[in-house]
């Protein structure tokens, strides 16, 4: 089912180019016609870039929400009109109509005061990050809950959230010469990126995807490129790996490495690979027609340690839109 090759014609050839001064290792291939597990509940899941803090769930009264913790203790004492998602870390975004009958939006934490002034349009709180994207009227900016103030007031177009204290800001301009930024936490410009470059995610074990044309690669916190765009698509690196679609076959999925190295290649059968989190991915494979509902197919979603990609046994049931 898995096995070891000494060398990977086609994309192996392809990722290559993009290190030449490095040997290539031998990758491992994944026959993904030869998955087999059993649909279990409980069984380990690799999907979730965000992990929500379990320790808390949503409780409703006539029509209004608030947090409590799952032993039935309130997160202070105020309602609100919207409960987005749940906590994300020490934060949750909540959202209470305002003048004018405004939905208004911000956050709050474990002991349920508002740290994030309910003013805005939606936020995006990001784990292990005390600065939050906040967006007002289609246009984004940044709250430093740190610092207990806006950092940036909403001015940009296009953003990624922060990582590793650096983000890519964006405004909206005619002017095709007029670059994008990558920013620290100081909300200072620390290099420019090329227009024709479009970032498409955070920075993680130094590197952002972004994508040229149609092409996508990743570029270093300088704003150049490290690993060249060759790519039909490219997810975010996480403990040293990311989720690559090869250009040369149509529906090859790759793991490569931060030097743009081949680690781990799919083959076979009808699949989908999730971008890499914590050194795991997650293969969904097996679809097939869900009878109750014409545009959906009942698929399963098997975790796959890229350390030690041994299948494992059991796997979860998932149903996908067509």
């Amino acid at each position: 089912m898995l096995k070891r090759v000494l060398s990977y014609i086609g994309l192996a050839a392809l990722l290559a180019t993009s290190v030449c001064s490095q040997a290539w290792a031998a990758p491992s291939v994944v026959d993904v016609s030869t998955l087999q597990c059993e649909v279990k509940d409980g069984a380990p899941r690799c999907d979730d870039k965000i992990q929500f803090d379990m320790r808390y769930e949503q409780e409703l009264r006539e029509g209004r929400c608030r947090y409590r913790s799952l032993e039935g203790l309130p997160v202070g004492d105020r309602w609100f009109d919207r409960c987005v998602d749940g906590f994300i870390g020490a934060y949750a975004q909540v959202c209470l109509v305002g003048q004018m009958g405004r939905l208004g939006c911000g956050a709050i934490n474990h002991s349920g005061e508002i740290v994030i002034p309910l003013v805005y349009d939606h936020i995006e709180i990001t784990p292990h990050s005390a600065i939050v994207a906040v967006n007002y009227n289609g246009k984004w900016g940044f709250f430093n809950l740190d610092e207990d103030r806006l950092l940036l007031a909403p001015q940009f177009s296009r953003i990624t959230s922060f990582s590793e204290g650096l983000a890519y800001v964006e405004t909206e301009s005619e002017d095709i010469t007029e670059p994008g930024w990558i920013i620290n936490e100081q909300g200072l410009r620390v290099a420019s990126v090329p227009r024709k470059i479009q970032v498409a995610g955070r920075f993680s074990d130094g590197l952002a995807p972004a994508r040229s044309d149609t092409l996508w690669g990743y570029i270093n916190n300088k704003g150049e490129w490290a690993i060249s765009p060759q790519f039909y698509y490219a997810g975010e690196f996480s403990s040293g790996y990311a989720t690559v679609l090869a250009i040369d076959k149509p529906q090859q999925w790759a793991i490569i490495d931060v030097s743009g190295a081949g680690a781990l290649f799919f083959e076979g059968g009808q699949h989908r690979v999730g971008e890499v989190v914590g050194a795991a991915v997650a293969v969904t494979f097996g679809c097939e027609s869900e009878p109750a509902v014409a545009t959906s197919v009942r698929c399963k979603r098997m975790c796959l340690e890229l350390n030690n990609p041994e299948p494992k046994a059991a796997c979860t049931k998932v149903i996908e839109t067509r």
